[in-house]
């Protein structure tokens, strides 16, 4: 498994995750009007993307909805505690999804919140308290809300070399995949109150285009590869259970090979960002018996 540097934290956001921010509570100290240091970027998540997976129903039809990613509120420092902006200039200018906001000087401290209080954030008009920048989308978007959130906080080098570390690693397993498979097909499915058959532009489609694994036309056949998520919750397990005791199950051509797979669904479909898609190339790595 590749490692990545100490200060660089797994959370649901991309954003932060590209900047060393770490876990806290949703709570905040103090009057929520008081202006506070214009040295704070908060960093909202506009989940808007659409067509990231689609949804397989009782009647054969197919729907399609939106990924079911879930963002943790974070906080965490960006420069380290040594005030080294290492050449960063500010202000500067950060155009996003919104608008343009203006970043007085080298942020340090990043805030993220989660996708569902954009309209909170806009209605509080968050600006007025502290530089505010809100990305496309949570799913395929990830490697962009890195950029953006690296520009914010003077940190361009930083976020493109985590970007092209990744897509490196990414291209190695992938080759490594399809000389030891013959290019293999790849479904990707989540349980969760219903089946979902994820797409190229979701969270973990783009990993898998960035690796260079092919994806079948149709992943209602699953006759090759199939990777499945189960989310966590005491029902879905059961109807897990239910639909691989019944006979459908046995007769679909990746289970018959043992070419299906259930890995962590926090992972593959909430963690989006970089520690979410180095534990997919992991998995990747892992089943498929190449060098991670």
């Amino acid at each position: 498994m590749l490692r990545l540097p100490s200060e660089f934290v797994r959370v649901g956001l991309v954003a932060a995750a590209a900047l060393g921010v770490v876990a806290c509570g949703g709570g905040s100290d103090g009057d929520a009007t008081e202006p506070v240091d214009s040295s704070v970027v908060s960093v909202v998540i506009a989940d808007d993307e659409p067509s990231n997976s689609e949804t397989a129903d009782g009647d054969g039809s197919v729907t399609d909805v939106g990924e079911d990613e879930n963002t943790d509120d974070v906080v965490g420092d960006v420069d380290g505690g040594d005030g080294d902006t290492g050449g960063a200039v500010f202000p500067r200018d950060v155009e996003h999804a919104l608008g343009v906001a203006p970043v007085a000087e080298q942020p340090i401290r990043v805030v993220a919140l989660d996708g569902s209080l954009v309209d909170a954030v806009q209605a509080l008009e968050l600006s007025a308290i502290a530089p505010t920048i809100m990305t496309e989308s949570a799913g395929g978007g990830w490697k962009d809300s890195i950029r953006l959130a690296a520009e914010a906080t003077g940190r361009e080098a930083l976020g493109d070399e985590l970007v092209a570390d990744f897509e490196d690693r990414a291209a190695r397993i992938g080759a490594d995949i399809n000389a030891a498979a013959d290019n293999p097909e790849i479904s990707i499915v989540r349980v969760v109150d219903v089946i979902r058959l994820y797409n190229p532009v979701s969270f973990s489609g783009t990993v898998f285009e960035d690796a260079g694994l092919a994806r079948p036309e149709s992943q209602r056949n699953r006759d090759d590869f199939v990777f499945y998520t189960v989310f966590g919750d005491p029902a879905v397990e059961a109807a897990v259970e239910d639909i691989q005791a019944g006979p459908l199950w046995s007769r679909l051509g990746a289970v018959e090979r043992g070419d299906v797979h259930r890995v962590d669904d926090d992972a593959w479909m909430s963690g989006v960002g970089l520690f979410g898609a180095q534990i997919i190339l992991d998995d990747l790595a892992a089943v498929f018996g190449v060098d991670p």
